[in-house]
Parts: structure tokens; C-alpha cells; sequence
């Protein structure tokens, strides 16, 4: 199991001592393997087969992490035994990188690691908060029950992130659409009136004109331009991801706008006092559970911020004293957070806090989604329907003149 990363994926056929047909599938280095594996668990007649290479190589996201951390929850709590709750997970996943990252850390495990260990071979995707969470389950023996926070922590998170996801998705999507019929219109459509135009003679509108003029140009430079806007989103994209200079001045921008900036805040406000939370309730201290609950803003320009407040609150300060001195938080969050300081129970505190800017960004989304449909229509409408008045002006035109 040395090289599990370098294992194939194999699906087998087989029957169970009922004769009956069972099917599945196997991380294996050979065939050979996956058949010796299936006769110890008293199957007969197997006929296994090596699955195709996909041509693009499958991700891990965020959800195959929450759906794994929700199995093992499951399997722990029935009493399955770790080894056994990994093993399942791993044959049960669909994602073949995520079942050679279950098996990877299934063999450390078997070979004598603790499970925190094991994870944090894997920084990508198990982060400070969940490894912290379970080191503390291994060593207070409720591992169960922490793996029950980390999946609850995750799912709201992903949940949270799923919600701001379709806010934007939903208009990009639409504005797509329409850039693409009306660049269909100006292609395919206008060059046809524009042919029965110059055959009727006569001036035409500036309006008509100016499309045609439009849709002249799309023909003779479309690729061009269909090049440019790919290179311009690709090239935004790199930026974002590699460049931090130019991530933090994006971020900044969508947190400080005055239409993006009240959803920035409150899902950034939310997912960093879940973290909080999480990590307080996992014994961690206050100071180093600030990192990671920066971190999984989302937000690079906040991160920043938040780093700079712990560095604040090192040097003796309240956190809520400092929170009010960003002017990032809103006064019930600095409030809450005081209260917890005041009584010690921050981390409940911080708890209402989420669960409160939770139900705010879900009806700030609700909200935008009912307030830019409108919008969209009437954009969708003035694009779509003056690329066809344009069109139909000379004939108007034409009509008025007998």
C-alpha cells in the first residue's frame, strides 16, 4: 500500500454465497488482488475489469470532505471501528481521488498513526480546525462526537457558500445567455435584413445602422473577440489564484462595494465565528483559533485584517476592543463577542453569532435574487428588443412612405 496514489480503480462482478449478483468497486494494484480480496469475503464466480482512465483527472472538492467527515460521523457513532468506518468510506465514495485519499489514510492509520497525524500529511484538504478537532477527539476517546461537530461545521459552511454561489451564478448565467443570442442575432440574423435593406434602397435609421455596423464587425473579428473575452476571464482567473497582491485588491473591492459589501460582510462575519466556535470548543486557545477562522473567510482582504486583530490581541488587548477598532464588524457581533468575554462563553456566543448572520445572508441572497431578476428582464429585453426594432425601423419606414 505504499503507493496507494498509484493504485487503479477496478469494478467487479461477483455472487455472494445466495447466489445472488453483487457488483462494486476496488482500489487495487492489480486484478489479481482485487480477486484474492473478494474470495476472503466469500464471493465466487468474480470477474473484475480495470476501469478507463477518465481523460480529465477528477478533483477533491469541499463537498467529497463534508460527505466523507458525514460517513465517518455515521459509521463511528454505529460503533463500526475506525479502520473498518475508513475502509467503507473509501469503497462507497465515487470520486476515485477521493477514495486513494481515504486509502491513504487508512493505511497510516492501520500502520499505528493517529488519525490527526494521517490527515495532516494532507494540508490541501483537511485544515487546522478539523485536525485540531480530531486530536482532541483521540485524546479525550470521543472522537464520535467531534466528528459529529467537524460534519455539522462543514455542512453550514458548504451550505453558506452553495447560497452566495447561486446569488452569482444566477445573473453571470443569464447575461451569458443573452450575450449569446444576441452575438447569434448580430451574426446570422441582421446580415439577412441588411441584404433586403440594400435592395430596397433608400437611408436607413442611425440606430439600424449603427447595428449593422455591430454586426459587420462580429462577423469579420467574432473569433477575435471570442479569444479576447476567454484570455481577459482566464487571465483573471490565474491572477486571482496566484497573485496575492491582486486577490486582495479584487476582495477589497467586493467588501467594500456598497451592492456586494453587505453580503461580504455577513457571510464572512458568519463563517468566521463558526470557526471560532468550533475550534474554542475543541480546546484550542482563543489566539490560535484567530488564524484559521481568518482563513476561512473567503475573503482575502478580511483574512488580513483579522491576522492584523491578532496580532493585537497578543499584545493584551480585548478581541472585542479590537473588533471594534477594524470598523469591520457589525455592533451586534462586537456586543456578543464582549458578552462572551465578560462570562466566558465565547464560544457560544460566537455560535448565536453564526447562526444569526446565517439566516441574514440567506435573506440577504433571497433578496438580491428577487431584486436583479427585474433587472435582468428589463436588460434582457432592451439588448433583445433593440437589436429588433433596429431591424424592423426601415420597415416602418418603408410602410409610412405609401
Amino acid at each position: 500500500m505504499a503507493g496507494v496514489s498509484n493504485q487503479q480503480l477496478f469494478s467487479w462482478v461477483a455472487f455472494n454465497n445466495k447466489q445472488r449478483k453483487v457488483t462494486g468497486k476496488m482500489l487495487s494494484d492489480n486484478a489479481d488482488i482485487v480477486k484474492s480480496n473478494l474470495r476472503r469475503q466469500g464471493l465466487s464466480n468474480i470477474e473484475v475489469k480495470q476501469d478507463r482512465k477518465p481523460l480529465m483527472p477528477p478533483k477533491i472538492k469541499d463537498e467529497d470532505i463534508t460527505v466523507f467527515t458525514r460517513q465517518t460521523t455515521s459509521m463511528l457513532k454505529s460503533g463500526v471501528p475506525l479502520v473498518q468506518a475508513l475502509a467503507l468510506a473509501a469503497e462507497g465514495n465515487e470520486n476515485i481521488a477521493m477514495r486513494r485519499l481515504i486509502a491513504t489514510i487508512q493505511f497510516d492509520v492501520e500502520n499505528g498513526e493517529p488519525l490527526s497525524q494521517a490527515m495532516r500529511k494532507h494540508p490541501a484538504h483537511f485544515d487546522q480546525l478539523i485536525n485540531s478537532l480530531v486530536e482532541a477527539g483521540e485524546e479525550s476517546g470521543t472522537l464520535d462526537e467531534l466528528f459529529e461537530v467537524i460534519a455539522s461545521y462543514r455542512e453550514r459552511i458548504d451550505a453558506l457558500r452553495r447560497k452566495i454561489k447561486k446569488a452569482m451564478t444566477y445573473p453571470i448565467a443569464v447575461l451569458v445567455v443573452a450575450a449569446g443570442v444576441s452575438a447569434l442575432l448580430l451574426i446570422k440574423v441582421v446580415p439577412q435584413f441588411e441584404a433586403l435593406f440594400a435592395q430596397s434602397g433608400g437611408d436607413l435609421p442611425a440606430f439600424t445602422r449603427k447595428v449593422i455596423d455591430l454586426s459587420e464587425f462580429l462577423q469579420a473579428n467574432g473569433l477575435y473577440v471570442l479569444g479576447a473575452i476567454i484570455a481577459v476571464v482566464v487571465g483573471f482567473k490565474r491572477s486571482y489564484a496566484k497573485s496575492e497582491s491582486f486577490r486582495l485588491k479584487v476582495d477589497r473591492f467586493f467588501f467594500r462595494n456598497k451592492i456586494t459589501g453587505s453580503l461580504v460582510t455577513k457571510s464572512s462575519v458568519a463563517r468566521f465565528a463558526r470557526t471560532i466556535s468550533a475550534m474554542l470548543s475543541a480546546g484550542v486557545t482563543l489566539l490560535d483559533a484567530i488564524q484559521p477562522a481568518a482563513g476561512s473567510t473567503g475573503n482575502s482582504y478580511v483574512e488580513r485584517e483579522l491576522l492584523e486583530m491578532r496580532e493585537s490581541i497578543a499584545d493584551g488587548d480585548n478581541m472585542s476592543t479590537v473588533m471594534r477598532d477594524t470598523g469591520m464588524f457589525p455592533s451586534l457581533v462586537i456586543q456578543m463577542f464582549s458578552i462572551g468575554e465578560q462570562s466566558g462563553t465565547i464560544d457560544s456566543m460566537a455560535t448565536k453569532v453564526a447562526d444569526y448572520y446565517d439566516d441574514q445572508v440567506n435573506s440577504a441572497v433571497d433578496a438580491l435574487t428577487s431584486l436583479m431578476e427585474p433587472v435582468i428582464m428589463v436588460v434582457l429585453g432592451v439588448v433583445i428588443g433593440g437589436l429588433i426594432l433596429a431591424m424592423y425601423l426601415p420597415i416602418f419606414s418603408m410602410g409610412s412612405a405609401f
